[in-house]
């Protein structure tokens, strides 16, 4: 039900992006997500229905779905954080699949391509 709720207003809902956000050609951002001042968005990255705050950076072909990225976080190449929380100034490497509420404290380091899902990082 709350899913469904969540679908029906995220359909239509514009995207909000800061002016100063710098999002490459090839990037999507779209579904009612916000995209905060300062903002770093790579080619071939998917935002959907996601809060990405100051400062951050989201590297080529990461997939942001339903999910909050913390201020001055970085999220690596390849990359889906799905329903999840990415906490300020955490850095998540390239191809880590994080899924279903998985939370990434402030401050984090995670390599590269050693987390496909996690509840709690």
């Amino acid at each position: 039900y709350l899913q469904a709720n969540r679908d029906l207003v995220l359909r239509d809902a514009p995207a909000l992006i800061a002016g100063d956000a710098r999002i490459v050609d090839g990037a999507v951002v779209d579904g009612g997500s916000v995209v905060s001042t300062g903002v770093t968005i790579a080619g071939r990255v998917v935002i959907d229905g996601s809060v990405i705050l100051d400062g951050a950076s989201i590297s080529e072909g990461a997939r942001i779905v339903g999910s909050v990225i913390g201020r001055f976080a970085r999220v690596g190449s390849d990359t889906v954080v799905e329903g999840s929380v990415v906490g300020d100034n955490a850095h998540i490497g390239g191809r880590n699949e994080l899924r279903g509420g998985a939370r990434v404290w402030p401050e984090a380091q995670i390599a590269d391509a050693v987390i496909r899902f996690s509840s709690d990082v």
